[in-house]
């Protein structure tokens, strides 16, 4: 399975040599090919990926400046009390690498809709302003007919999944499971035996999380079409649906659906970054 991904510059294959596996491995590029693989913000602000952007409200926490900036932000006392103790550390510790975005998924459950839009605004802005360098070395492409050469990095999914962009991934996610129960539709809704059987098969939920599920998920490919509209605006309207299952379902089946979406990106996703020139 390949295909090409409408955002700026991004090729997305299923197949194909990984560098990030090369160096793992040990056979590093050659000094004349690798580069420093640092991704712009300002360039490609959906491709920074959200377990860093999200960390920056743990660095502020940790620096005792976030509640100046939640106070500028209009965040509300209450909900500056709930993210700074998430932050903090306070409750059972959440580490590793996507510690940030399971605090984050967290938080739009136990924030009101106005204080989490208004966090989520911010960290975007933060995110279009960030130069991420990745910790392995990237590879210079063949030089152009101007004789410039793009530093670009193809990173697995099974291998560092936090770095696979989750507007891309989720996108996906949405489609492949719209898709599947495409034929077992009666007037436009899921016929109640292929839910059952769905519901045993992929996604152990109740019922009732399982319609909620797909409700999102039909209105969310809807929403995208073809996928070949505006990158940002896509990411959006899969950020958006991505919170929505996070707020209707019950916690436990939100836990079923995250489990299997990462897993598709462990198993599957390559992602070429382009890391500038």
């Amino acid at each position: 399975m390949r295909s090409t991904h409408p955002r700026q510059l991004v090729v997305i294959a299923l197949v194909g040599t990984s560098l990030l596996g090369e160096q793992l491995s040990g056979r590093t590029p050659t000094p004349q090919d690798s580069c420093s693989a640092v991704l712009d913000g300002s360039k490609y602000p959906d491709l920074i990926p959200d377990a860093v952007a999200w960390a920056v409200i743990g660095g502020q926490v940790s620096a005792g400046t976030f509640r100046q900036t939640a106070q500028t932000l209009g965040v509300s006392g209450a909900g500056a009390d709930v993210i700074a103790r998430m932050f903090a550390g306070g409750g059972a510790p959440i580490t590793g690498p996507t510690a940030a975005l399971t605090k984050r998924d967290l938080l739009t459950r136990q924030l009101s809709t106005g204080d989490y839009q208004v966090l989520r605004d911010w960290v975007e802005t933060e995110r279009r302003q960030m130069l991420f360098t990745f910790p392995v070395p990237g590879r210079l492409s063949a030089a152009s007919p101007e004789g410039n050469r793009r530093c670009t990095l193809e990173v697995k999914g099974k291998d560092h999944p936090e770095w696979i962009p989750e507007s891309f991934y989720w996108e996906a996610y949405f489609r492949t499971q719209v898709d599947a129960v495409g034929e077992y539709r009666v007037g436009g809704r899921i016929a109640p035996i292929y839910l059952k059987t769905h519901q045993q098969l992929h996604l152990p939920m109740p019922v009732e999380d399982l319609r909620i599920f797909f409700e999102i998920a039909d209105r969310t490919v809807a929403q995208l079409g073809g996928g070949s509209g505006d990158s940002r605006r896509n990411a959006e309207i899969v950020r958006n649906a991505r919170e929505d299952l996070v707020r209707r379902l019950r916690e436990s089946s939100w836990r079923v659906v995250l489990a299997d979406a990462t897993s598709r990106v462990r198993d599957a996703a390559v992602f070429a970054f382009p890391t500038g020139l």
